[in-house]
């Protein structure tokens, strides 16, 4: 379980008019967001993005496969809905980790 709307830090929307709502972009929307997880093995806490964009790219490297899957039907870009952030960067750590329970979310602990 993993919070799913980027909560904590999220940039500031002072280009929009004071009446609009800000768009609710999601917690993998970009590498600075930083989310509360639950996770399998009991432990709760925050995984940040940069670092499983930084690992998944790693493993990507060195074996060839990332952290998490490419080959759903979400496509490359992975669990994205709605606007990216104004940087531009996605990530599916935790939403489509291979092997699901038994998979990896960061090669490093945190």
């Amino acid at each position: 379980m993993i919070e799913h709307h980027w909560n904590v830090g999220a940039p500031s929307f002072s280009a929009l008019p004071p009446t609009s709502e800000p768009p609710g972009w999601l917690f993998n929307a970009s590498a600075l967001a930083s989310p509360n997880g639950f996770f399998f093995d009991g432990r709760v806490g925050r995984i940040r993005n940069a670092q499983a964009m930084a690992d998944d790219a790693q493993r990507q490297q060195t074996e060839g496969i990332g952290l998490w899957s490419r080959t759903t039907p979400l496509g490359e870009a992975g669990y994205v809905i709605g606007e990216p952030t104004p940087e531009g960067v996605t990530s599916s750590h935790t939403i489509l980790t291979i092997d699901g329970i038994l998979g990896r979310d960061l090669l490093t602990p945190q």
